[in-house]
């Protein structure tokens, strides 16, 4: 069962990543001396428009399901229903962080990517375990100043609001309890994270974006979902 902890690990282990001296190590094409390190870096003391609907970043990690089984097509996708002219014009870069589940982490920028349409990122026509492991893999997009290291939380856009939103996706060769039904979306995962919801008793919101499970080519409305925020 997947808990609320489980949910906010890639959260944690970018952050323990960020004041544990190794978090430049998985990163994929990022400076070793880039900005932000010195605590007067663009972004950490300015607001990227979070609550503002006119200029915020919000992003959404679009996929066709939550769990692959093998022999089953993969394909995701990412949009920015709010904010992709600023990532566009340079003011910050936003990356896509997968936590794998062997514990490693890459960073893949997907600056390039920003836009208010789902835009491509990975497409594997039949699922093989043998060459994608089977396990949960976290997404997240993190925005960071320009030219920043999404594995230093010291560069994220606005501190903590740089994560903009974590999903879920689980490979899997044989069927899974989490999805008695077989339809490759998780049982009572309201939120569509791509994590079961139970064991959030709180009842607050994660922030999510109930329409990210949809197939990744599907541009909803800004005004239907909820994603995050910077």
């Amino acid at each position: 069962m997947r808990t609320f902890f489980q949910k906010t690990r890639l959260a944690v282990v970018l952050c323990a990543l960020a004041f544990g001296g190794t978090q430049t190590a998985l990163a994929q094409g990022n400076s070793a001396n880039a900005p932000g390190k010195s605590g007067h870096a663009p972004g950490q003391n300015k607001n990227l428009g979070h609550g503002n609907a006119s200029n915020g970043v919000k992003a959404l990690i679009k996929a066709n399901r939550d769990i692959f089984y093998s022999g089953d097509l993969l394909d995701i996708g990412v949009k920015f229903p709010r904010g992709a002219e600023l990532v566009q014009n340079g003011e910050a870069d936003a990356y896509l962080v997968i936590f794998n589940p062997d514990t490693t982490l890459q960073a893949v920028s997907i600056s390039q990517n920003a836009s208010e349409d789902t835009t491509k990122l990975f497409r594997i026509e039949e699922v093989d375990v043998d060459f994608l492991p089977e396990g949960v893999y976290q997404m997240g997009v993190v925005l960071t100043v320009p030219d920043g290291d999404p594995l230093n939380m010291s560069d994220w856009y606005n501190g903590m609001l740089g994560l903009l939103t974590v999903r879920g996706l689980t490979v899997s060769e044989s069927s899974l309890d989490i999805d008695e039904d077989g339809d490759g979306f998780v049982d009572g995962d309201d939120s569509g994270d791509g994590f079961v919801d139970e064991d959030d008793s709180d009842g607050a919101d994660d922030g999510t974006d109930d329409d990210s499970t949809d197939d990744s080519g599907d541009d909803t409305d800004d005004d239907d979902t909820a994603g995050g925020d910077a």
